[in-house]
Parts: C-alpha cells; sequence; structure tokens
C-alpha cells in the first residue's frame, strides 16, 4: 500500500481519495497483490504548491483538506486511518456523525487507543499515529515511512517467512514462522506492492 503512495507522489500525483474500498486485490494467490484504484479525484500537484480543492471521503480527510490548503500529505493520512481501520475493523470515525466528523478532524488529536492496538506491536501504533500527525507537525512521506527501522525489519521477517512457507508447503509452515505467518502477509501487504 505505501509503495503504491509512494510511487503516485514520486511521479506528482496525489490521489485525495484513499479509504479502504479502493484498495483491490489483484490476484487470487496465497501472498494477494493490492492494487490503488479509483483515481477519479487525483491532480497532478506541483511540489510546494498546496492544493485547495476540497474533496474526498469526510472521514478519511485530513485536516489541511478541510482548511484548503495541503499537499499529497494528505494521502499519507488517509493512507494511516486505512491501516487502522485493517487493524481495528471498523472506520476511526464509525460512530461520529459525518457533519461533526470535519470538527473533530480540525479540532483534535487522533488518539489511536482502541483496544485492538494492544494485540499488535507498539512500533505499529507509533508508526500510524505518526502518520496522523498534522503536516506541520511533521507528518512523514510515504517514502519515509517505508524508512521507519521497524516497517524495514517487518519487512525482512515477512519476505524470510513467505520463502519458508513455499518451501514447506504441503508439510505447514517452517519453524518460528507459525503465530506470525498472518501478520507477516498483512504487513507485507501494508508495507509493499506484491
Amino acid at each position: 500500500m505505501l509503495s503504491a503512495v509512494k510511487y503516485i507522489h514520486e511521479v506528482q500525483i496525489a490521489h485525495r481519495d484513499i479509504k479502504p474500498s479502493n484498495w483491490l486485490i489483484g490476484a487470487k494467490s496465497f501472498f494477494p497483490v493490492l492494487k490503488l484504484s479509483d483515481f477519479g479525484l487525483a491532480l497532478k500537484f506541483l511540489p510546494g504548491e498546496p492544493m485547495t480543492q476540497t474533496c474526498g471521503s469526510f472521514v478519511y480527510m485530513a485536516p489541511e483538506v478541510f482548511e484548503r490548503s495541503y499537499s499529497e500529505l494528505c494521502d499519507v493520512w488517509s493512507l494511516g486511518l486505512t491501516i487502522h481501520e485493517i487493524v481495528c475493523g471498523t472506520p476511526y470515525f464509525s460512530d461520529v456523525v459525518e457533519s461533526k466528523v470535519e470538527h473533530l478532524v480540525c479540532s483534535f488529536a487522533i488518539k489511536l487507543d482502541q483496544m485492538e492496538w494492544q494485540r499488535h506491536k507498539p512500533w505499529l501504533q507509533l508508526w500510524v499515529q505518526e502518520m496522523l500527525c498534522r503536516e506541520k507537525d511533521g507528518r512523514p512521506t510515504a517514502a519515509s515511512s517505508l524508512e521507519h527501522p521497524e516497517v524495514k525489519r517487518a519487512l525482512g521477517q515477512s519476505l524470510s517467512c513467505e520463502k519458508n512457507i513455499l518451501f514447506h508447503l504441503g508439510r505447514g509452515p517452517g519453524p518460528g514462522c507459525e503465530v506470525e505467518v498472518l501478520q507477516s502477509i498483512l504487513f507485507k501487504a501494508i508495507l509493499s506492492d506484491y
């Protein structure tokens, strides 16, 4: 997922409507291929020149989008909320009336304190929390998010487990991977471009 966002930002395209329903599984296999879709609101941007059109899906929009002065980093915010939904099973603002979302997004910091986060390593919660900070407070780029040391380590473990799984097909996963198989596949799908 992050690799797709990194790529479109490298070619100066802001998607502006990243949400779970805009990710498609491109191939049915043990290791899914995720593809970003629905570029109807995408825009070619000029670095350093703010975009001003309010657009996107309310519950995934960054505060700067509501304020009509934002960069491609609005996609990183939306991806953070998408990952939150994958982890927790519901959108961050699932219990909020749409008319109140803008006020909450613009007035309060997002806090990832739902119980579901306790099932994951603490760095994952902190990493997503970084994606959900305001641009002026240092929201990371998609490229720098991929360079996070724990992300790089998780990707390495994921690739190692996948090779082990493929080698041991029919005999079950190799030693040390039993518990981490699904997590490694999830990490790979979130972080890479299968």
